[in-house]
């Protein structure tokens, strides 16, 4: 866990320092910046600033080597693509595997390629939304997400280009939403249902509804979940029912975190229409994991709605007035997120601790 802190301290305080409003005016009056308008220069700036902080996780990300529990599927994958043996997975990734195989690149470059889109992108989006930069990177990395993002990669690609297309549905860009949710898409075939994310921008939910919606989802969770299950059941995920990924294990401790993220959320309330659709994304995510337990693989879909709660929780401690008080639960919540990151990637959560680095392989070979 010693390298994974290290990045992490290091990525905070790289995020720190690229926030100062000299080197954003300096970034942003260079000759190739300077050239384009106020919008692109923006673009730009937060694109350099998300390169020089995210670097260190991505370089942990990018050079691990078996780390991840479906590492050795994605692998198995490569190779499978370098035999001409048909694989199904989306678009996107038959076609990363057919130019690795095509020009025999080195497997590790698909590691590489995939840890700079998660890592920049997500590091971007934070750069561009959230009022609060540092402390957005810190929860993505406590809610492990991070550590997510290296075991469900093809998802993860797909989630980071989803989180840029809330930039287009928050500036109401139906055209660059669309690319995005399609190129998602393309990535993992769960980024489809983000769809209707543009159109329900708008349409607002009281914390009361919230609730109520909430309280009746959890006395009918029986009869829906067993809907669920007949209708998957007739899709490629049946196979997911009855193995080992049909359990309910660590679901109980997300589903309390993200209770309390609900809940903190609502005593913190922004009325904002950003701040809503999060909120409504985070109410989603609390209704996955009370199902979760039931379906099979359900609480992937968690990870497409509440990665954005390193924006939602960020917007809501921002809210807060007195600079002192914003400061102390801005600490204790990235204290509590670390300390059930540690705890759960030790457990073996997703499969990413002990960490390896490629370095081990090359001299294993040796």
């Amino acid at each position: 866990m010693l390298l994974y802190f290290l990045a992490l301290f290091l990525t905070l305080l790289l995020c720190r320092f690229t926030e100062s409003k000299l080197l954003i005016n300096y970034m942003q009056k260079e000759s190739y910046v300077s050239l384009c308008n106020i919008s692109m220069q923006k673009n730009i700036s937060d694109f350099i600033r998300a390169l020089v902080f995210g670097f260190p996780l991505f370089i942990v990300s990018a050079l691990r080597y078996n780390v991840g529990t479906d590492y050795q599927s994605y692998l198995y994958d490569i190779y499978s693509t370098s035999y001409n043996i048909d694989i199904d997975v989306e678009p996107f990734f038959k076609l990363l595997y057919k130019i690795i195989a095509v020009f025999h690149i080195n497997e590790q470059w698909f590691f590489v390629i995939t840890s700079f889109i998660v890592v920049f992108g997500i590091c971007y989006f934070v750069v561009h939304e959230s009022p609060l930069p540092t402390f957005s990177i810190c929860i993505f990395w406590g809610l492990t997400y991070y550590f997510c993002s290296m075991n469900g990669i093809r998802q993860f690609v797909g989630i980071t280009i989803l989180m840029i297309s809330l930039i287009y549905v928050r500036k109401r860009k139906i055209i660059p939403f669309i690319i995005c949710v399609a190129i998602a898409t393309c990535c993992h075939i769960s980024c489809a249902v983000f769809s209707i994310v543009y159109f329900i921008y708008n349409i607002r939910i009281t914390r009361f509804v919230g609730v109520l919606l909430t309280a009746f989802l959890y006395l009918l969770r029986s009869p829906i979940s067993s809907i669920i299950v007949r209708i998957a059941s007739y899709t490629k995920y049946s196979k997911y029912f009855g193995g080992v990924f049909d359990t309910g294990s660590g679901n109980v401790y997300r589903l309390i975190i993200h209770i309390s993220i609900l809940l903190f959320c609502s005593v913190f309330f922004v009325n904002d229409k950003m701040f809503n659709l999060l909120y409504k994304f985070q109410l989603f995510t609390v209704w996955v994991f009370l199902f979760s337990d039931r379906v099979a693989l359900l609480k992937r879909f968690a990870w497409t709605f509440g990665t954005s709660s390193i924006l939602l929780i960020a917007i809501a401690v921002s809210s807060i007035k007195e600079k002192k008080t914003r400061i102390i639960i801005e600490t204790i919540i990235s204290i509590l997120f670390i300390i059930y990151c540690t705890l759960s990637t030790v457990d073996g959560i997703q499969g990413c601790y002990p960490y390896q680095w490629i370095g081990e392989k090359m001299y294993a070979f040796n």
